[in-house]
């Protein structure tokens, strides 16, 4: 069993054939399904149970990628939005179930056992390796998941990318590269609106409200200032509106630090942060994953444009 666990710690997940080389069998493998030690994710695949609980649907595509990756054996190279998961990028709006390769040989597409072989042709330039198995490079894998995924989901990954240090010229080198694939169109307006400063999928997705819902186009990550110096970087701001919006409270920027354990110190810390951008002149509105719902989302949209037009009344200096 150590040795099985050793092995999980290294690669991340095993496959039955290097259990059973191991000495373990078919039974032992599901007993310890059971018991909660192992899960099997696909068919002659299992990771850590524990692993596989606390890893978001983005890191478990990247999990099962690789372990497939294993099972098929050289000749393929991770893509599409197998590639991003791998890469670190946020996802949003495209399937996270499936695993995508492409082949480094002869290009030929078919769908087995929720694994996707693409068509298409890879120079070496094209690959990278990643996690010690190859992916294609982050531009190309960011456009490939954008050609299948929504537009919000595509100004989720791009910005991630953007956020990581890709350049807007290597995401064009890419999209040019791949102009005959499959929802280009979708995938150059998604690109187009993505932003660095979106530091979450869900500011990301804040910020695609904005576009969907012809809401004004606010500044990321905006630092407000008073006379004592840095009072707050906020997510979002409509500086010719006077407002500024919060997603969610994420932590960052000193505020509820996540090793406090005193929720009325660290709601107490939020409320003075909040009052002292207030005092600078700025209306806030804040928004939560829930709000972003496609159900709500029309709904929290015209929250913060009633709130922008009240913050201009409000707050604009008479001429």
């Amino acid at each position: 069993m150590d040795d099985l666990f050793d092995l999980l710690g290294h690669q991340g997940y095993v496959l039955r054939r290097e259990a059973l080389a191991l000495g373990w069998h078919d039974r032992s493998l599901r007993q310890a399904v059971r018991a909660g030690q192992l899960v099997r994710a696909r068919h002659g695949t299992y990771v850590g149970a524990p692993r596989w609980r606390a890893a978001s649907p983005a890191d478990r595509l990247a999990m099962l990628s690789v372990a497939t990756l294993a099972r098929l054996g050289p000749g393929y190279v991770l893509s599409h939005a197998s590639a991003a998961a791998v890469h670190g990028l946020d996802l949003f709006g495209t399937d996270l179930t499936t695993v995508h390769v492409t082949s480094t040989g002869q290009p030929h597409g078919r769908v087995e056992a929720g694994v996707v072989h693409h068509e298409g042709v890879l120079d070496e330039a094209d690959i990278v390796v990643v996690r010690g198995v190859p992916v294609v490079r982050a531009p190309r894998a960011v456009v490939e998941t954008a050609c299948a995924a929504t537009v919000e989901g595509t100004v989720v990954t791009a910005s991630a990318a953007l956020r990581r240090g890709l350049t807007d010229d290597a995401l064009l080198s890419a999209v040019e590269r791949l102009a005959r694939h499959k929802g280009i169109r979708g995938a150059r307006l998604g690109l187009s609106l993505a932003d660095a400063g979106c530091h979450s999928a869900g500011e990301a997705r804040s910020l695609y409200l904005c576009w969907r819902h012809r809401l004004p186009r606010p500044q990321c990550q905006h630092e407000v200032r008073d006379s004592r110096g840095l009072a707050g970087i906020v997510d979002m701001a409509w500086l010719d509106w006077h407002h500024v919006g919060e997603f969610d409270g994420l932590v960052k920027y000193g505020r509820r630090a996540p090793w406090s354990s005193d929720p009325v110190t660290t709601l107490v810390a939020e409320k003075s942060r909040e009052d002292r951008i207030r005092e600078t002149g700025l209306g806030m509105t804040r928004w939560t994953w829930h709000d972003l719902e496609p159900t709500r989302a029309g709904a929290t949209a015209e929250r913060i444009r009633l709130a922008l037009e009240r913050s201009r009344a409000w707050y604009s200096t008479p001429a």
